[in-house]
């Protein structure tokens, strides 16, 4: 879903919303991540978060960190999710496993060191 128009994310969101999901799973666009866009990817996540809120629905970032450029942008777009209103983060969709366990003990220091409130 990373790399589909924001319009289509969402009407996908609303129509698995319509047909009972109780749970969204968002791949991240990786490439405005790459590039530094979070303003954009924070609104992204917002706009979608929106439609999981009325629906009172969880929603699951996937970050996808083994296609991210650097720690420092796995970081960046971790807090990015989870300050756009993400209810869980997970690294990888499974898909591609290089050096996920790397990556997964990055991000889970990174939370566990400095914390998160929203």
């Amino acid at each position: 879903m990373g790399q589909v128009p924001l319009s289509s994310r969402i009407t996908e969101v609303e129509y698995a919303i319509s047909q009972g999901a109780a749970e969204i799973d968002i791949v991240i666009d990786r490439g405005l991540a790459n590039i530094g866009d979070f303003k954009r990817l924070y609104h992204d996540l917002r706009s979608i978060k929106s439609v999981c809120v009325n629906g009172d629905v969880t929603l699951k970032t996937i970050l996808s960190v083994t296609e991210l450029d650097s720690y420092h942008t796995i970081y960046k777009m971790a807090m990015t999710a989870m300050m756009a209103g993400s209810d869980f983060i997970k690294t990888s969709t499974g898909m591609n496993y290089k050096c996920i366990i790397t990556y997964s003990i990055y991000i889970l220091h990174v939370f566990c060191f400095f914390g998160v409130e929203r």
